[in-house]
């Protein structure tokens, strides 16, 4: 019996033990449990070395460590390239997207290679002082483990939903101390449903659990601290919505500008994608060589700010809705070439009505050539699709389904009928 073989049968008695009615809070426990130590180890990671990279050379150093830092952070930015182009070209980017995309269009499942590389390769690029955020890659790497620690429990691909958004609250929880706001971004930016009751208990049990290992290895410090500051003025107020406004419309150009710019580089075929992130990290070094470090007090202020972000929140969001039809993850993934009109399920009979059949169709299938039973065994492991067209010399001869691939024994597999239908029929 290998490790992963001993792992399973563990969970799987652990489980067994427990009462009936504590068994179904089980599975999201253990996905909290896994999202936040992955946000905790990915945390230390970065922070650890950052410090050996940075922090104690500059002390000891002086000066001379400004030409220094530069190798220092093209270096590490090229030993990421070379991960993200030899170990998983899928774990490249903010990660976000990539959690959406598997969640609706893969049934949430992620390979764990993503998650490997995106936590070696994001540690190495932070802690070797490129300008990135922890939010994203936390988010891709709980969830991706989550996603794969479902399978050694038994979950099929094509049931991973629960697991992958339970581990993606739970890093973010972790993450940032916040869990209440992961439970909250889950489900409006990864489900677009805020009143989605589906998964609410899963994340809401995931983050809980994540937050207390965050505390255990972390202490309950915030994240975002706000100084202390004076009483605020009504004329403060008069000020909020056209700053609020103006901040919207500079992230409306921040992420015109941030879905162009990739498009450009991968254009430029001249640079091997290896070193594409040492372009980034030098100029990284360049803005950053005169940084400032701000030590921030935790302060009762935050509740006076309260109905001053929110009213900068809805004068941002006018501005931002105006300009963007949709949010920024979801215009990634468009230009990407994925279309989640097709995988999102249409809420009420209203929308369906609404909604233009060309968004519901698949006008290329994923089509099978072959019956052979271990050709299309690789098909239905890529592939999450229920019924694969048969065509052969260009015909349809029928419809593989997946059950009759996975189930059978014979060498072939016997297709189902099936008919070609107009767009005429009645």
């Amino acid at each position: 019996m290998n490790g992963v073989s001993r792992i399973r049968a563990f969970l799987v008695r652990l489980r067994s033990i427990l009462p009936s009615d504590l068994r179904t809070y089980f599975h999201p426990f253990i996905y909290g449990l896994v999202g936040g130590s992955s946000a905790v180890a990915f945390q230390i990671s970065t922070q650890a070395l950052f410090r050996w990279l940075w922090i104690e050379p500059s002390r000891s150093l002086g000066l001379a460590f400004i030409s220094i830092s530069f190798g220092v952070i093209v270096g590490t930015a090229i030993m990421a390239g070379f991960i993200l182009t030899y170990v998983s070209k899928e774990a490249a980017g903010s990660g976000i997207h990539q959690v959406k995309a598997a969640f609706w269009r893969d049934f949430g499942y992620l390979p764990f290679r993503v998650a490997l590389a995106k936590f070696f390769g994001c540690v190495i690029t932070i802690g070797g002082g490129s300008s990135l955020g922890r939010e994203g890659p936390t988010v891709h790497i709980a969830g991706a483990l989550a996603s794969n620690v479902a399978g050694l429990l038994g979950a099929p691909k094509q049931e991973r939903r629960p697991a992958l958004l339970a581990g993606a609250a739970a890093g973010l929880a972790a993450a940032f101390n916040t869990p209440l706001s992961a439970i909250t971004f889950v489900l409006e930016e990864i489900m677009e449903d805020l009143n989605s009751t589906r998964f609410l208990a899963p994340v809401l049990i995931a983050s809980v659990t994540s937050t207390f290992v965050a505390h255990l290895f972390l202490g309950d410090n915030p994240a975002f601290v706000i100084p202390g500051s004076a009483r605020f003025s009504w004329k403060l107020y008069l000020f909020v919505v056209p700053v609020a406004a103006l901040s919207g419309l500079i992230g409306v150009l921040f992420q015109k500008g941030a879905l162009i710019w990739p498009n450009r580089i991968k254009g430029y075929r001249r640079i091997p994608l290896m070193f594409r992130p040492a372009i980034g990290a030098s100029i990284n070094w360049v803005c950053g060589i005169d940084h400032l470090h701000l030590n921030c007090v935790r302060d009762d202020a935050s509740i006076r700010l309260r109905p001053l972000l929110m009213l900068g929140a809805l004068a941002s969001q006018t501005v931002s809705r105006a300009f963007c039809h949709t949010n920024f993850y979801s215009e990634i993934l468009e230009h990407d070439g994925v279309d989640l009109d097709q995988h999102i399920p249409i809420k009420s009979w209203a929308a369906l009505q609404k909604r233009p059949v060309a968004t519901i169709s698949t006008f290329r299938p994923m089509m099978a050539g072959t019956t052979n039973r271990k050709e299309l065994t690789g098909l239905v492991e890529e592939y999450s699709y229920r019924f694969f067209p048969l065509v052969v010399n260009n015909k349809l001869e029928g419809a593989i389904s997946r059950s009759a691939v996975l189930e059978g024994t014979e060498e072939t597999v016997t297709p189902q009928p099936a008919l070609t239908v107009s767009p005429n029929t009645l």
